[in-house]
């Protein structure tokens, strides 16, 4: 490939690392950052409310959310142990799974072993990530590894505080909503923090911050023009 090719590019460092030499990784590697429309993410409290009245979630109701393929490396069996360990501590919580995947039905069979069949709800596959994510209170985004993550940005700019997994990639802790926590501590401490950080809800969405560190759609079309260009 290298009497061909002009620039070698990842969407993070961590995703370059896996697929290019080192010496690539260290002199020719652009990131292109994964660009989302900030303007689709701006917090909206008054849609928060209709979207809670049309699933029947009460404005107490603590709501732990995760977007992703049901696949091996998202995790989801761990969410699940998560999330049985908050319910043992609070009642009014649900968990919004949003995507489709080989291992949905794995998943399903999992909650209905943990009689949790009433406190997850299986979203699907949705256009409008946007919309789903001003339910939620708490991002989970426990994964194996990532390229990136582009979920967990999109949180993020919600203004959600977010909680991910030691094995993605630095490059998704662009605001201070981001906590990494190592899943070898265990489903138990991954629920206390997420029950203690939930109390304190989001009143603001984060999109400046991600507008400045670049995770802007037009600035990465810009960039990438730009570099056709060369």
């Amino acid at each position: 490939m290298k009497k061909n090719v002009n620039f070698y590019c990842a969407c993070s460092q961590a995703a370059g690392s896996a697929k290019f030499i080192k010496h690539i990784q260290q002199k020719n590697l652009l990131i292109i950052k994964n660009g989302i429309d900030l303007d689709k993410f701006m917090y909206d409290e008054t849609k928060r409310r209709e979207l809670r009245v049309k699933l029947k979630i009460d404005e107490n109701c603590l709501v732990i959310g995760h977007v992703g393929r049901f696949s091996y490396e998202k995790n989801h069996d761990f969410l699940i142990d998560v999330f049985y360990e908050i319910v043992k501590q609070l009642n009014n919580v649900k968990l919004i799974l949003v995507g489709k995947g080989p291992t949905e039905n794995m998943i399903k069979r999992k909650v209905k072993k943990f009689g949790l069949e009433s406190k997850v709800i299986f979203y699907g596959e949705i256009k409008n990530v946007c919309n789903c994510l001003q339910i939620m209170d708490v991002f989970v985004f426990p994964s194996k590894f990532e390229g990136l993550g582009i979920a967990c940005i999109e949180a993020q700019a919600t203004g959600l505080n977010c909680f991910v997994s030691d094995k993605c990639p630095a490059d998704l802790k662009i605001t201070d909503l981001t906590h990494f926590l190592p899943l070898a501590i265990g489903a138990t401490n991954w629920a206390e923090n997420i029950i203690r950080q939930g109390k304190h809800k989001r009143r603001w969405s984060r999109t400046d911050e991600l507008l400045k560190a670049g995770y802007d759609i037009d600035t990465t079309a810009k960039f990438i023009r730009n570099l056709y260009l060369k």
